[in-house]
């Protein structure tokens, strides 16, 4: 897992595999899931993440998980938004 918090947009990409992606979904807003050509979990991007990394929003965003999901994807989409609500995205060497 590899996490990119951008400064200047306040944004952060979360690439759970070396895999491209060929389709997104928004599973709430400013939260998007990207996924490769077989349907899996390749990546998590938030923007605007002082706004958008709230509890409430990033339950909506777990309620909303696509069912095509792993139940390891999943249980690892909850720990990377665990690690987003504890500040830890925050400690990352900004993208420039």
């Amino acid at each position: 897992m590899k996490f990119n918090y951008d400064t200047e947009t306040d944004s952060l990409s979360i690439r759970l595999s070396e895999g491209s992606y060929s389709e997104s979904e928004e599973v709430a807003y400013d939260i998007i899931f990207d996924f490769d050509h077989d349907g899996a979990l390749t990546g998590i991007e938030i923007l605007d993440v002082e706004h958008n990394a709230t509890p409430s929003k990033l339950q909506i965003a777990l309620q909303n998980l696509p069912e095509e999901l792993t139940l390891e994807e999943k249980r690892l989409v909850k720990l990377t938004f665990d690690q987003i609500m504890a500040g830890k995205h925050k400690q990352l060497d900004p993208i420039i």
